[in-house]
Order: structure tokens, then sequence, then C-alpha cells
């Protein structure tokens, strides 16, 4: 056997009598951790505990909250009406002008009545020669020289000539096409020389007292309303009036799946034009919400919205909210107890169940971010 081989076998030997001897021992080659220094021991020896991430906390009462449909609409007339022709005729007179005012009964449009008074005069003249001939055969048959059929017909001459006499003068009346109420002119297509048919538009007139606020309201919502509900409208110029609901459309938009809804107000003066873009509030009821800023609000990584609020022990605690509504710059929230200490500064950098330093009161400074 070579050299090389003895001595490999005398060390393999050797390793075997010394890992199978009494003074080795695996748990003496573990590594133990360094023991850890407790808070107390620590302050006991002089070091400082660890800093605690320092939160602004504001406590919120609740506030009564007016619950309400608040949708988006514009004002219109009470009544839109168009001053028809109720004869044909050449427009000889046109004198308003669009946004004047009327009253009921001013004329609008003045058409020819020249061809009419002609009319008037043949039919006049041929009624005075049909009362003739009858006062003559009325006169005759009582000497028995005339027939009492002759006396009917004659009489029925006359009827038709005054019938066509009364005729002519109503058209000339219609000639004067008056205001069907009172109101301002909207429109007028009729102008001087115009030839307005039957029917025919001279003028539309609308009625702004009282004023129309309308709007669509939801399908969720509209089952809140009913007529005569006390509502209010805030106006584009800054205006807000009062009314009540007056009519709720029974047949939703088919493309919108909305419903209409107006609000009758009044408008003394007649300031409120048409056509202002609204905003009609109609209340539901009254309860009780917390007013928070909206910054106050925290998003969960589950997509959950709420906020973290102080707990026993300096501990954050995270609630989740719904959302009522917003008013400018806060936010209506339900899901609180009251009150309600919010974390108002730092709540994004603290996690459920930490322990938090905490700055009181609305005086107090910007807490100290410590990321």
């Amino acid at each position: 056997m070579k050299t090389s081989y003895l001595w490999a076998v005398l060390i393999l030997v050797a390793v075997g009598i010394w890992l199978g001897s009494p003074y080795f021992d695996f748990k003496t080659m573990a590594a133990k951790p360094p023991a850890e220094t407790p808070a107390s021991e620590q302050a006991s020896a002089g070091q400082k505990p660890e800093k605690l991430f320092r939160v602004r906390v504001k406590t919120y009462s609740a506030e009564p909250r007016e619950v309400s449909v608040t949708v988006r609409g514009r004002t219109k007339a009470s009544r839109r009406v168009e001053a028809r022709a109720r004869t044909q005729g050449i427009v000889v007179s046109s004198p308003l002008r669009e946004g004047d005012k009327v009253k009921l009964g001013d004329i609008m449009c003045t058409l020819d009545v020249a061809e009419r008074q002609a009319q008037l005069a043949e039919a006049k003249s041929n009624l005075a020669s049909t009362v003739r001939d009858y006062e003559a055969t009325s006169s005759l048959s009582k000497k028995k020289f005339a027939s009492a059929a002759k006396v009917a017909s004659d009489k029925a001459r006359v009827e038709a000539a005054q019938a066509r006499v009364d005729q002519i003068l109503r058209e000339i009346e219609y000639t004067k096409i008056t205001a069907p109420m009172s109101g301002i002119v909207e429109a007028r297509p009729a102008e001087k020389g115009s030839f307005l048919q039957v029917g025919a538009t001279c003028a539309t007139l609308i009625d702004l007292n009282p004023i129309i606020v309308s709007a669509m309201v939801s399908e969720r919502d509209i089952k809140f309303l009913s007529s005569g509900m006390p509502a209010k409208a805030n106006l584009v110029t800054g205006q807000k009036i009062p009314g009540k609901i007056r009519y709720i459309a029974a047949k939703a938009d088919i493309r919108t799946r909305t419903f209409e809804v107006e609000m009758e107000a009044e408008n003394p003066g007649k300031k409120i034009r048409d056509g202002l873009t609204s905003e009609l509030i109609i209340p539901l009821t009254a309860g009780t919400a917390h007013k928070l800023p909206t910054s106050a609000l925290t998003l969960r990584d589950t997509g959950e919205i709420g906020v973290s609020i102080l707990a026993s022990g300096n501990k954050v605690k995270f609630l989740p909210t719904k959302i009522l509504g917003f008013d400018r710059e806060d936010v209506w929230v339900s899901g609180l107890p009251d009150p309600a200490p919010v974390i108002t500064v730092g709540q994004d950098y603290v996690l459920e169940g930490q322990t938090v330093d905490p700055v009181h009161g609305t005086d107090a400074k910007t807490a100290e971010i410590r990321q």
C-alpha cells in the first residue's frame, strides 16, 4: 500500500474519533443573539426611547344636516302663448318688438281690411234689398196676395244676408290680432308686408310671473318627491328663490332615464329671466352628520374610504364612512362616533393600531410629520 493512502486512512479515523468524543457539542456552535434591552432599562441606562409619530387631532361633533335632492336645471316661463291669425291677409302694422311688455287685448298685428270693407258694403246693400222684399211680401200676404211660403222664403233671404254681414264684420275684427294674455314679446315673426294664412303666428308671448325652475331627477330619487313639496333654487346670477313642486313627470326620458320636475316660484317685477342656469334643491329629511375637511379622508389599499381617529391609548383606528355630500372644501360623512377625534394631519403616514403622539386643538401648529 502506498504511503499516501495510509495517511488518508489515519486522518479519517482521527476525525471520526474526535466527532464521537464528549467534548464536541453542536449547540455551542450556534451564535446566540444579543439580548434586547427593555425601554425601562434603556431609560435607567440614560438611553432615549424611540420617538412616537406626531399627528394633529381635532374633535368634530355631529351637526344638523338637511338631506335633499340637488339637481341642475334652468328657469323657464310659466306660460308661452302664440298670437295667431284667425283670418288671412297682409300685415299692414306690427308695432311691437321683442322684449316689449304687453297687456291682455293689446294690438300686436293689423291686417289689411280694404277688400273686406268693399265686401261689407256689398253685403249691407244685399241685406237692405232682401229686407225690402220681405216687407213687401209680408204686406201682400196680409191682403191675401202672397202665399205664406213666399213670406217664409223672403224671411230666410233676410237672415242669410244678415249672417253674411255679421261674418264680414267678424273678419274685419279678426284683422286686429290682439295679445291673448299679459306678458313679454319673445318672438315676432310677422313683419309689415307679410302675408298671414289662417293660423299663422303673429308673435309669441311669455309670462315670467310665476317663474318655473325645471330639472331632470334620476329614477333613484324620483320616489322621494311629490307635488306641493317645498323647494328652493340657487340661480347662476346669485339669486335664491323659494317655491313649491308643481309638476312631476309620469314618464321618464327614454334616453336619460330621468324625470322632469318643475318648481314654481313668485317673480314680482319679472326680474328673473327665462333660461338661467339653476340648482334645484328639494329638501327631504333632516338629520345629523359630521362635517370634515376633505383632506381628512383616507383611502385604504382595499379601496375603502374613511377617516382615522384617535382611540384609547393614543392608538390609530380606521373607520369607514359614507359620503353624504360636499360643501365647498368640506365633506359631510356618516359612520363616526359623536364626538369624533379625527386625525387631520399625518393620517396618511400611520397604520391602524399604531401608537402616536397626538397634538390636540384647532390652534395647534401643524404637527411634525416624520417618515
